[in-house]
């Protein structure tokens, strides 16, 4: 399968696609593998093409191709500083992260423009748009995991502290109280 890490521009045809699968009732982790791209690139792609309560693979395209001419969009922190220095905020005075932040902006509603996912915000932060903030003021404080229709998904700096890797085995224990326990296995992957 192809990396998903970045965000890429998709395609009409890709759209088009979009669309099928969202009238289909995919997932949106399930339309990012079939597009073999980014989940905030969907989220990105939904957000932009949203029309009238319902995504519009043309309306996508013609916004998409508006951009282009334009030069492109320009990152929105460049393009509302009180978003970016309330972000700052978020992270300095009281220590969210990057999730949580988008988990609140989606919450308050607040502003009519505010990033989808956390790589938006780890971008703007290391592009120097969070006035203040560097990545070594962001809190490791995500002590919470979601569980997904194809697993479960650590932060990464957790699987950095404790040398996970894709493909290790662990075994689990299911304690009385509803406490799962996870054990390496040791040397098997």
């Amino acid at each position: 399968m192809a990396s998903r890490a970045g965000y890429n521009q998709i395609s009409y045809y890709q759209r088009l696609h979009l669309k099928e699968m969202l009238d289909a009732g995919y997932s949106k982790i399930k339309m990012a593998e079939k597009l073999e791209v980014s989940k905030g690139t969907i989220y990105n792609e939904l957000k932009r093409g949203t029309v009238d309560g319902g995504y519009d693979p043309d309306y996508a395209e013609s916004r998409y191709r508006e951009n282009k001419a334009k030069g492109g969009a320009r990152n929105l922190f460049e393009s509302n500083r009180r978003l970016a220095e309330y972000v700052s905020k978020l992270i300095l005075a009281e220590h969210l992260s990057p999730q949580r932040i988008v988990e609140r902006l989606e919450q308050e509603k607040t502003f009519e423009e505010y990033p989808s996912s956390m790589v938006t915000i780890y971008t703007a932060i290391d592009n120097g748009l969070i006035p203040g903030v560097t990545r070594e003021d962001l809190c490791e404080e995500s002590d919470v995991t979601k569980v997904y229709d194809d697993g479960i998904h650590f932060p990464k700096w957790l699987m950095e502290r404790m040398r996970i890797h894709n493909g290790d085995k662990y075994r689990f224990m299911c304690r009385a109280n509803g406490d799962i326990i996870l054990k390496k296995i040791k040397g098997e992957r």
